[in-house]
């Protein structure tokens, strides 16, 4: 044993570049792998297109099974000389016929669907985040503030529900006219020092529960078990000069 693992450490050299860039393939396998480069893009181009255009969008649990399963059948044809792409063909075949089918049964039963795609979770109601919702989830606060802010949102009392799609995607409903609520605008913001705080509120600063009180709370949230507590805000001051403005344009203008 000794002197068989001796021989291969002989037969190692870091000198060796046929074995180092090629492995055991000739050099004329790269013009090969070109082919088989073309070839497989072409399939997934046209296995892509079979799947929908929904593919091309937000993807779903069972889509990016899918996804995953044609990256891994496509992945040893490409890198190993000996290996056809018949093989790889037939994988692509049986994975996307599975998907197709599943899709169909989905839309003929509710339950398929569910149990294949999930439901619509829901992560904020009435200004306040549902920590039983975030736990379900698997989402932080920090994550759910994150994600709000991309869409516009500057404190919780803009929304009246958040929803979380089986995408994965956030869906927003927004009251008509906002509430005193947790400013999720980041400190580092030097604009976030421009909000008016709401008289006599003050806000949960992890699930943005909103209390009426004359000073800062010194109980725990009753939602998610916090100390911690801020000002709740309003409408930020330089949005409402901005509106005023552009009503005095409005006058001026007719």
């Amino acid at each position: 044993m000794q002197q068989q693992g001796g021989m291969q450490q002989q037969q190692i050299s870091l000198a060796d570049w046929q074995r180092l860039l090629m492995g055991d393939a000739p050099w004329v396998f790269l013009l090969e792998l070109l082919v088989r480069a073309v070839v497989v893009y072409l399939l997934l181009l046209l296995f892509m297109r079979w799947m929908g255009k929904r593919v091309a969008g937000q993807l779903s649990t069972t889509e990016l099974a899918i996804i995953l399963s044609l990256g891994a059948a496509i992945g040893l044809p490409l890198q190993a000389p000996d290996k056809g792409l018949l093989p790889a063909l037939a994988v692509l075949l049986v994975a996307v016929a599975f998907h197709r089918g599943l899709s169909l049964w989905s839309f003929k039963s509710r339950r398929v669907e569910l149990l294949t795609q999930g439901d619509v979770g829901i992560l904020l109601k009435d200004g306040r985040l549902l920590p039983e919702g975030m736990a379900g989830e698997h989402f932080s606060p920090e994550k759910i503030f994150a994600s709000l802010r991309a869409q516009g949102v500057e404190h919780l009392g803009e929304l009246r529900r958040v929803y979380i799609e089986p995408s994965g995607d956030l869906s927003l409903i927004k009251y008509k006219r906002s509430r005193p609520g947790l400013l999720i605008v980041p400190e580092i913001d030097p604009s976030s020092g421009r909000y008016e705080t709401a008289e006599d509120h003050y806000a949960c600063s992890n699930c943005g529960n909103v209390v009426a009180s004359d000073h800062e709370p010194l109980d725990y949230c009753e939602h998610c078990g916090e100390p911690r507590w801020t000002g709740a805000v309003t409408e930020a001051g330089g949005a409402q000069s901005a509106k005023s403005e552009s009503a005095g344009l409005a006058r001026q203008a007719g």
